[in-house]
This record gives structure tokens, sequence and C-alpha cells, in this order.
């Protein structure tokens, strides 16, 4: 049973961080505030629905949108079925070879899906990134390393949602960003990496009972360079502390903003009801004054 006055403060809490991210005046990069709101809205226990449609829509666009293309309805397509395969779909151990089934997913309506979900045999690079890419010779062999990583995260994440050890989700929370930030550097397909290890990272949180999350086109900046300056300095603070504002919004729109939205539908029931009750007790007294003349 959820303490409702413990609810109350949270909504208000995530509320002002919503009206602070509005104005462009979030907090410092201190990471005592993010973790402080992600730590205590798990404590207590709260679920939400991962299909609601408007959250699928702004998922599936913002990961198109990220890009910076136009992409045409098989994408859009590709990147629903995708996205609903995330929440709806048991998936007994997550590894490294699970991002081709996602990859397959991703582009089952493309013209050319059956060479979905083939590692790249050529090598790559990233547009602004000076980041050196796994060769794609050693792709198969970063795989093993990452399979054993990605299993016991994957533990772990059934772990926190079965046991409910809150005090593990923040460092589950880092250790999967610090997992998500090495898998890019494999860039193991052509196209649609950044997709589909997000996907990845995603599932990992989903099964771990965390909100999935999307980076905006605005955020794009902020997200590659917090992730470059990690690898560069071996120092992911700045990451992680995207990743927990990213998890305050994901956790406001299947939330918060219900929340208040069934409120003043309540409140607004409630209203109509006072005013039928009104209007009866009116009728009541002008039938009664009609019944004395």
């Amino acid at each position: 049973m959820i303490d409702k006055q413990r609810y109350c403060s949270i909504v208000e809490r995530f509320l002002a961080y919503k009206y602070r991210k509005e104005n462009n005046i979030l907090y410092s990069d201190d990471l005592t505030i993010p973790e402080q709101l992600v730590e205590d809205y798990f404590d207590l226990k709260k679920s939400y629905n991962l299909n609601d449609k408007e959250f699928i829509r702004k998922y599936v666009e913002n990961e198109l949108n990220f890009e910076e293309i136009d992409h045409c309805e098989t994408q859009k397509k590709g990147m629903r079925s995708l996205y609903k395969f995330l929440v709806n779909e048991d998936i007994e151990q997550l590894n490294f070879y699970t991002l081709k089934l996602f990859h397959k997913k991703l582009f089952e309506y493309e013209k050319y899906s059956e060479y979905a979900g083939e590692f790249r045999k050529a090598p790559a690079y990233l547009k602004g990134d000076p980041t050196n890419l796994v060769a794609w010779e050693n792709i198969y062999r970063e795989a093993l390393y990452l399979n054993k990583r990605i299993s016991v995260m994957h533990e772990k994440a059934k772990k926190i949602k079965e046991e409910k050890e809150t005090e593990e989700v923040l460092s589950f929370i880092y250790d999967t960003v610090n997992l998500s930030a090495d898998m890019l550097l494999v860039h193991p397909f052509v196209d649609g990496n950044g997709r589909t290890v997000r996907a990845l990272t995603n599932k990992l949180f989903i099964d771990a009972g965390i909100p999935p999350v999307y980076v905006t086109p605005k955020e794009k900046h902020e997200y590659i360079k917090a992730l470059v300056n990690g690898r560069e300095t071996n120092d992911y603070s700045e990451l992680y502390g995207f990743y927990l504002y990213k998890i305050c919004d994901s956790i406001v729109i299947l939330d918060i903003d219900k929340e208040i939205e069934r409120e003043h539908k309540l409140h607004k029931e409630d209203k109509k009801e006072s005013v039928k009750r009104l209007v009866k007790v009116l009728k009541h007294r002008c039938d009664s004054i009609s019944d004395c003349h």
C-alpha cells in the first residue's frame, strides 16, 4: 500500500523539477538532488503504464529525430515494433547478441530486412566524436567480454524488481550507463547502433522496474558531450546526471502528469456532483414553496 502523504510530497517535488526543467533553471552539476528524487520515488514501489500511447509516440519520434534526418513510415513502424517488444516481451537472458534481435525488429519493415542483425565487416567512424571505435575484426571478441557484463546486469535488474531493493537502484543505473557507453564503442552495425544500444539499456531499466528514457534533439549535444567526456576522462558523472534527469522526465510523463490529470478529473466530478446536489436541494425547496401556495 502506497503512503498517500509521502506520494503527494513526491508529486510536489517532481512538479518543482518539471518547472525548473521547463524554465531552463535545472539544478547544478551536484548529483545529490536527482539521486534523492529517483531514490525516494522508487522507495514508494510505484508502477506505471509503459504502453501509454503518448509516451510511445514521444519515444519513437525522439529516437528517430536523434539522427537529424527525415524518417519514412517503415522506420517509424520498426521503432514502434522495437519499443513494444522491449515492454511486452520477457527475454530470459540478455546478452550482446540480443542487439541482433533488436536490430532485426528495428529494420523489419525495410526493403532489405533480411540483412538486419548482421555485424559490420568494415571500419566505422562517429561524426563529431574523436573516439576510436572497435575494429570490425574484433567485434566478436568484444561481444564475449560484454556478454558477461550484460548477463550480470540482467540478473541484478531482476533482483531489484523482485526484491524491491531500492538501495541498489542508483548503483544499478550507473553501472548500466557505463555498460551502454562501452557497447556504443563496439558499434557493431553499419546503421542503427545508437537506437539498438539504447534499446538494450532501456530493456535493463525496464526489467529493474525503471522507466525507459529517450533523448530529445535539443538534448543531443549535451548527451554526446557527456559521453565523450566520460570516455576521455573515465569519469562518467556528467552522463550519470544526464540519465538521472532523463529518468525523472519519464517518471513525470508516465506517472506525475497522469496523477495530476486524475486529480483534476476527480475535482471536476466532485464539482459536478456538488452542483447536482445543490440543484436537487433548490428544486425541493421550490416544490415545497409551491405546495404551500
